[in-house]
């Protein structure tokens, strides 16, 4: 995906767990060259750095990112205890005039994660988010230290969505979501051998 679409938000994912593998590693002989490979090959792709350069104010993704949650951070002040609802968000939005059609751009939530959350379920669902993270994030860790195979890989791969996740609807995207949630099951299923 970085390859084909040189995503800034994929990248930044990608760089967060790269470096949390070859920190967080104890065969970190075996990750860095790995990971210095990996980097070396994304900073030779042609156009990567460009992709970067373009991060100014003349950037139309960045600039309809900013707004969407600009308009996220208005609808959780219209509603910050219990949100305007996950599929009224749309028409939300074309209510207090922020877009003209619940067909364009910005009409499924804000283009993160943790604002749409906050929109459309409120305080009580973003604490019930965080919680619910939290507590993958501390289980996680505990099944890795515990000898677990799968707990450190799905630790990382839980860390890069919610890097993602800052910039993209990744939490509510099912084609990455549940591929995760698998990953995360059989996880923290394992604790060498016994089910949690």
């Amino acid at each position: 995906a970085l390859v084909l679409t040189k995503s800034r938000a994929a990248l930044m994912a990608f760089l967060f767990v790269a470096l949390g593998a070859a920190v967080g590693s104890r065969a970190w002989l075996r990750v860095v060259p790995a990971v210095t490979v990996a980097l070396l090959g994304l900073i030779l792709l042609p156009n990567i750095l460009d992709r970067f350069r373009s991060l100014g104010n003349e950037d139309p993704t960045t600039q309809l990112r900013l707004a969407s949650w600009q308009q996220a951070l208005g609808q959780v002040s219209r509603a910050p205890l219990f949100g305007v609802g996950y599929n009224a968000y749309g028409f939300e939005q074309v209510a207090v005039g922020n877009i003209g059609d619940v067909r364009i751009h910005s009409r499924a939530g804000a283009d993160n994660s943790f604002l749409t959350f906050l929109a459309t379920t409120g305080a009580w669902g973003g604490v019930l988010l965080f919680v619910a993270v939290f507590a993958a994030v501390l289980a996680l860790r505990e099944r890795a230290h515990m000898g677990s195979a799968l707990a450190a890989p799905a630790l990382l791969a839980f860390l890069a969505l919610l890097v993602h996740a800052q910039f993209l609807h990744s939490l509510v995207y099912v084609p990455l979501a549940l591929p995760l949630v698998v990953l995360l099951g059989a996880a923290l299923a394992d604790r060498r051998g016994r089910t949690a």
